[in-house]
């Protein structure tokens, strides 16, 4: 995780404000993969504390504290998975107490925008924090940030990663084959979604399915593919599918990746117009399920965009 962390502007920025020894008394973490933002504010505030590195050494008793949420000078919210008023009152009081271990104190807040209109309490201690007192906050959607808490905070960013970095990552973990491939292709330059897709056990099986239903799926079969999303991870699924569809693309422009015999196979039998119409189709039902469309819709929806569309353009 150091090495992938190290590479980005969050770090370069606390890591040169550490060394001319200008540390803000505020940063405001920017980045979009939800299921690291924890693993990556450990990261940040092992930088900012250790004084056993100019960067962090991972290995003193503070590094390892911080590691294990247990460091007696650096406080976590959410508590008990949600933040609330009463957490920004308490962070205002404890703010004002001189560190008990080391000679800083720094409140970290995942997710700051879900504290909602109590932002504003946290306005005067960002304003005019204590001598020594950091404040390191984290968002997914910095438009849910007060302006006056953003103009008080040093914005910092972890963007999503190249396919490279992300690659490198994984051969690090020891990550191989085939679902590394495909997972790397769908993380979207996430961390997070790199590890879920790589430890998706059915992962392979959904990518098999997507062909077979690009290929195979007729009028008559329709309702045995259906039984065969039944259970799957719909969104996972609409992924897969349209990265398969991207590939068919690729090979229709002349793409000379290497293909499996059966999305050649696919490719043969498509048209440009066909594997548009399907992929915008799965982009509308991606959509649809911030409305709770249900599974069984969803799952018709992702059949019947496919076979109406192959169908028309058959036609034409």
């Amino acid at each position: 995780m150091r090495e992938l962390i190290s590479q980005t502007p969050a770090y370069k920025i606390i890591q040169a404000d550490k060394r001319a020894g200008t540390l803000s008394h505020a940063y405001l973490l920017v980045c979009q993969d939800q299921v690291m933002h924890e693993a990556y504010l450990k990261v940040l505030a092992k930088l900012m504390l250790c004084d056993k590195s100019e960067d962090f050494c991972d290995n003193c008793r503070v590094c390892k504290l911080i590691d294990s949420l247990s460091h007696p000078d650096v406080f976590y919210y959410p508590k008990d998975g949600k933040l609330s008023s009463e957490h920004a009152d308490e962070i205002v009081r404890q703010s004002v107490i001189r560190p008990f271990e080391i000679t800083k104190k720094l409140f970290i807040i995942n997710q700051f925008e879900k504290l909602s209109q109590s932002q504003n309490k946290l306005l005067k201690t960002l304003e005019e924090p204590p001598k020594n007192t950091h404040i390191l906050l984290s968002s997914l959607r910095p438009t849910a940030v007060l302006p006056t808490i953003k103009s008080r905070s040093k914005i910092i960013e972890i963007p999503p990663f190249s396919r490279k970095q992300l690659g490198d990552f994984a051969l690090r973990q020891g990550f191989f084959g085939e679902k590394l491939e495909l997972s790397l292709s769908l993380a979207d330059g996430k961390v997070g979604e790199l590890l879920r897709y790589y430890e998706t056990d059915e992962l392979l099986d959904l990518k098999e399915l997507a062909l077979d239903i690009l290929s195979d799926m007729t009028a008559k079969n329709l309702p045995s593919f259906a039984s065969r999303l039944k259970d799957v991870n719909i969104s996972d699924f609409i992924g897969i599918l349209k990265l398969q569809l991207s590939n068919v693309l690729s090979l229709l422009a002349g793409g000379d990746h290497a293909a499996s015999e059966k999305l050649i196979n696919i490719t043969q039998k498509s048209r440009y117009g066909s594997i548009i119409g399907i992929i915008e189709r799965l982009n509308a039902l991606e959509k649809s399920q911030n409305f709770n469309l249900n599974g069984t819709m969803l799952v018709d929806g992702i059949l019947f965009a496919v076979m109406e569309e192959k169908s028309k353009w058959q036609k034409l």
